[in-house]
C-alpha cells in the first residue's frame, strides 16, 4: 500500500474518532487530534524523500579482485568479472580518423577490414587499488603477495588509472587500443607491410590479409601513428599496463597457461585478423594460434610490440609524465624505484608506492617457472633501451602478457619488432 493510501486511512480514522468524541458530548483540543494527520504526513514525507534520494543515487561500483601469492603459487579472484561494466563494455569497434566510433562489434556496419575505420578495442575507465599491507607481502621492492582490485566507478581508497588522463590533463571515459598488430596505410588508403614516416599512417585492420609492419623503430611507429590525426599514438605504457591489470584480475599473471600460448612456435609472423570479434580465445596446447584477449589479438606472441612512454637506463625504468614521448632520455620522465632484473624467468613484480599501477618485473631466476604464478621471461640490458612487450613467433615459452624486453636500443629495427596504435580522446 502506498504512502498516500496510508495517509487517507489515517485521515479517515481521525474523522471517525472526532465524530465519536463529539457525538458523546466531548470536545477536540486544538493542536492535538486535529494536527495528528499533518504530523504523520510530514514524517512520511521525510521518509519518502529519503527513499527517492536512494533511488536517484547511482548504484555502488562493482569491484573485482585477484590475490596472488607468488611464493606459494596460489591465485584466486573474487566475484565474476562479467558483473563489471569495465569488462562487459570492452569490445572491438570501428573508429574514424577524427576519433568518432562508427560501430561496435555486433552493430550493423561493423567490419574488420578497414572500410569503416580502424579496428580498435574500447577500454572503459576504471579505478584500481593494490593492497600489499599484509605482513610478508613485500621483500624490499619485490611483491611476494598482493591483491589487485578494479572498480567500475569511484570508490573509497581507489585511484583512477592514469591511462584515463589525456594529453590535456583531463579525465576521459575510455581509450581505444589497436585490436591487431599494426600495418601501414599509404596516402591512397591501401594497407600493406610497407611504411614510411612522410605519408604512411599506422593502422589496425584484420581480415587475415596483411602481415604486420615490422623493422620499425619506436620513433618511426610514433610518427606514423600521429600521421593519422590528433589523439592517435603508438601504444603507450599506461594504457598497455591498464590492459595488463585487467588481464591479471581476470586470469592471473600466467597468461600462457590460462588463455593460450600464442603464436610462439611458427616459421614466420601470421597475418593480422586470424581472430574475429571480442570474445577471448586461445590455444593451451598448440603454439601457432593467436590469442584474443577481449578483442586484442596477439597481446603476446607473433611480433614484439614497441611500447612508448617508457625508457630503460641501465635497467632503471623511466615513465613519461605526458604524451611528449621521446627516446633515450629521462627528461620529462619519472624514475621508478626498482630496476629490471637480469634476463631470466620472472619471480616477482616490483612495487613503487607512488606508481603502484606499474607492472614490471623486479626479480628473476634461471630456474624455469613456466607453470608458476607468472611464468613469463624478462630480457634486459645496460645503457639506454626501449621497451618491447609480448614475445615473437619463435619465442616459445619466452613470451606472455607480462614478458618485457629491455635489450634493444632506440635505433635498432628488426624483422621481429612491430607496433600497435592507440587513440586517446
Amino acid at each position: 500500500m502506498s504512502i498516500s493510501d496510508n495517509l487517507t486511512r489515517l485521515q479517515n480514522a481521525k474523522n471517525s474518532i472526532g465524530t465519536a468524541i463529539t457525538t458523546n458530548g466531548g470536545t477536540l483540543s486544538t493542536g492535538k487530534l486535529e494536527g495528528f494527520p499533518n504530523d504523520i504526513n510530514n514524517r512520511f514525507g521525510y521518509i519518502n524523500d529519503y527513499i527517492e534520494s536512494l533511488l536517484a543515487a547511482p548504484p555502488p561500483p562493482t569491484i573485482v579482485s585477484r590475490t596472488v601469492d607468488f611464493q606459494n603459487f596460489t591465485s584466486y579472484t573474487t566475484l565474476d568479472v562479467s558483473g563489471s561494466s569495465v569488462y562487459t563494455n570492452m569490445k572491438r569497434c570501428n573508429v574514424a580518423d577524427n576519433g568518432t566510433i562508427n560501430a561496435f562489434d555486433g552493430d550493423t556496419g561493423y567490419t574488420e577490414n578497414g572500410t569503416n575505420g580502424q579496428v580498435m578495442v574500447y577500454v572503459p575507465k576504471f579505478w584500481y587499488k593494490l593492497d600489499v599491507s599484509e605482513s610478508g607481502s613485500l621483500s624490499g621492492s619485490n611483491i611476494r603477495k598482493g591483491t589487485w582490485s578494479i572498480a567500475d566507478g569511484p570508490s573509497d581508497g581507489y585511484k583512477l588509472h592514469p591511462a584515463f588522463i589525456n594529453a590535456s590533463g583531463n579525465e576521459v571515459d575510455y581509450f581505444l587500443y589497436g585490436a591487431f598488430d599494426a600495418v601501414g596505410q599509404d596516402s591512397n588508403g591501401t594497407y600493406s607491410t610497407s611504411y614510411n614516416t612522410t605519408s604512411y599512417k599506422l593502422g589496425s585492420v584484420g581480415g587475415n590479409s596483411y602481415k604486420p609492419s615490422v623493422s620499425l623503430t619506436r620513433a618511426t611507429a610514433r610518427t606514423m601513428a600521429t600521421n593519422r590525426g590528433t589523439g592517435w599514438y603508438s601504444a603507450g605504457v599506461k594504457q598497455t599496463m591498464a590492459i595488463q591489470m585487467l588481464f591479471a584480475v581476470e586470469y592471473g599473471f600466467n597468461s600462457q597457461t590460462t588463455l593460450g600460448n600464442g603464436i610462439v612456435s611458427a616459421s614466420a609472423a601470421s597475418n593480422t585478423g586470424t581472430t574475429t570479434g571480442s570474445t577471448s580465445s586461445g590455444d593451451l596446447s598448440g603454439k601457432t594460434t593467436a590469442v584474443n584477449y577481449r578483442g586484442i589479438e596477439n597481446f603476446w606472441g607473433n611480433v614484439w610490440n614497441l611500447i612508448d612512454g617508457i625508457n630503460f637506463s641501465d635497467r632503471t625504468p623511466y615513465i613519461c609524465n605526458s604524451y611528449s614521448f621521446v627516446d633515450d632520455t629521462s627528461s620529462g620522465y619519472t624514475s621508478i624505484s626498482f630496476n629490471l632484473p637480469s634476463s631470466n624467468y620472472i619471480t616477482a613484480l616490483g612495487y613503487d608506492s607512488t606508481n603502484d599501477w606499474i607492472l614490471l618485473p623486479s626479480e628473476s631466476s634461471s630456474t624455469s617457472a613456466v607453470s608458476g604464478p607468472i611464468g613469463d621471461y624478462v630480457y634486459s640490458n645496460s645503457s639506454w633501451r626501449v621497451a618491447l612487450l609480448g614475445g615473437v613467433w619463435v619465442s616459445d615459452s619466452y613470451a606472455g602478457a607480462f614478458c618485457w624486453n629491455g635489450s634493444y636500443d632506440s635505433s635498432r629495427s628488426y624483422s621481429i619488432i612491430g607496433a600497435r596504435v592507440m587513440f586517446i580522446p
